[in-house]
């Protein structure tokens, strides 16, 4: 999977430093079919498969990359005093923060 996201990636490296360099001619360069065609080239280069590839590591996709956290190296509470064991508790604190306020 991580092949996958790595040629995406790479592949999404390549058109957008084509679309800058589309971009720049652009702003120089006034023939505007031939503009259009170069612009043309960036979304077929989109979304097409890659023909070169930039040497790229997507490492944050792994899931062994991360290291666990001791629920001791946590903080007891937050700045106000309150801190949320789950979703459903800061909802309804905010809930109330927001009904109360209103």
């Amino acid at each position: 999977m991580n092949t996958f996201w790595e040629l995406m990636a790479s592949n999404a490296l390549v058109a957008t430093a084509f679309a800058i360099g589309t971009a720049i001619v652009s702003r120089f360069w006034k023939n505007s079919a031939a503009i259009h065609l170069l612009w043309v080239a960036v979304l077929v280069k989109l979304f097409t498969p890659p023909v070169m590839s930039v040497p790229l590591a997507v490492n944050w996709l792994s899931p062994g990359v991360h290291s666990e956290v001791d629920a001791t190296d946590l903080p007891a509470a937050g700045a106000d005093g309150f801190q949320a064991t789950d979703a459903s508790t800061a909802v309804n604190r905010l809930e109330a923060e927001f009904a109360g306020g209103a």
